[in-house]
């Protein structure tokens, strides 16, 4: 409802003219995220914002070393905002995989889907693991060109199979369907949530 009440507190302000152009264009998802952002800066909560710190036209996910994004983490992801509440809690390693598997066998092993769905990594904790290896230093993250899997929900609360993998010159982020038929080659980093 109060987004409702901005929305057309917006276009009140903006006219109709002007509001109509903001919803129609390619603007669209940045007009809601200033909202949302105004909205909680006025009552005083944190925000993470996934399209500030992975979007590789940023400054933060280039200081990071973010240079790709896959178009399923643009639709999924990028319009994501967490809440900042408290410290940051790093995803664990959990193994790296001796097979090639599929999500629902890596999930299986992580205690079942219903498990990694309560405790899903978050994309605040993801981005200060790439952070920390900007030029693909070692570290926690595999820098072999090999992925590094989450399980991450989305903007809508759906678990999805993320990845982060560097190739050359930087670090690449994709997002998959944990039903995708894709298997997840043999050397691939496993992260467990935010326990």
């Amino acid at each position: 409802m109060d987004t409702l009440r901005s929305v057309a507190h917006l276009q009140r302000e903006a006219g109709d003219e002007l509001f109509n152009f903001m919803v129609s264009s390619d603007y669209t998802r940045d007009v809601i995220s200033c909202m949302q952002k105004l909205r909680a800066e006025k009552l005083g909560i944190s925000i993470f914002s996934v399209d500030d710190h992975f979007n590789p036209r940023n400054p933060k996910a280039k200081e990071a070393g973010i240079i790709w994004l896959g178009n399923n983490f643009q639709k999924w992801f990028l319009p994501l905002e967490e809440e900042i509440t408290g410290e940051i809690i790093l995803p664990e390693f959990h193994h790296n995989l001796s097979q090639n598997s599929l999500d629902k066998e890596i999930l299986k092993g992580l205690g079942g889907k219903t498990q990694v769905a309560r405790t899903p990594s978050t994309m605040r904790g993801i981005y200060e693991m790439i952070k920390k290896q900007p030029h693909g230093e070692d570290g926690a993250l595999k820098n072999d060109g090999c992925a590094n899997i989450f399980y991450v929900r989305d903007k809508d609360g759906a678990l999805r199979a993320m990845d982060v993998y560097w190739d050359v010159d930087g670090w690449f982020v994709g997002a998959y369907l944990v039903s995708d038929p894709l298997r997840w080659l043999a050397g691939s980093r496993v992260f467990a949530g935010n326990s």
